[in-house]
């Protein structure tokens, strides 16, 4: 079952930055989500990430990763411009290693807790 948290919100320019998580296995994994609303000129564009991935292991670390990558996509300003509507795939985050990283540090610790959960 999935369960969503609470939603935080931040203003960057004219965008509005939405973050949340769902927790996936009862708060051992986390995927983070993020929604962008841009308002110029009286009329409003949204788009929501709700597939982001890594998974992590913390409600707080996927908040940070999908605050960090809203706070990107606000400054570059490309995720809610007209380009971004075309059906190409969209350009990878600039966070794309970071996350690689963590994803595999994540990894790397859990597959050490199982190696000793089993050991005892």
């Amino acid at each position: 079952m999935l369960a969503s948290m609470p939603v935080r919100r931040e203003q960057r320019g004219s965008c509005l930055i939405e973050v949340g998580a769902l927790d996936l296995q009862h708060g051992s994994h986390w995927r983070p989500w993020l929604r962008l609303t841009r308002c110029a000129g009286g009329a409003c564009a949204s788009r929501t990430f709700d597939r982001l991935k890594p998974v992590f292991a913390s409600e707080q670390a996927a908040l940070r990763y999908a605050a960090a990558l809203g706070r990107s996509l606000a400054d570059e300003e490309s995720a809610l411009g007209p380009e971004s509507r075309k059906p190409e795939p969209a350009a990878g985050p600039l966070y794309q290693g970071l996350a690689r990283l963590c994803a595999w540090r994540l990894r790397a610790q859990a597959f050490s807790c199982a190696i000793v959960s089993v050991m005892r």
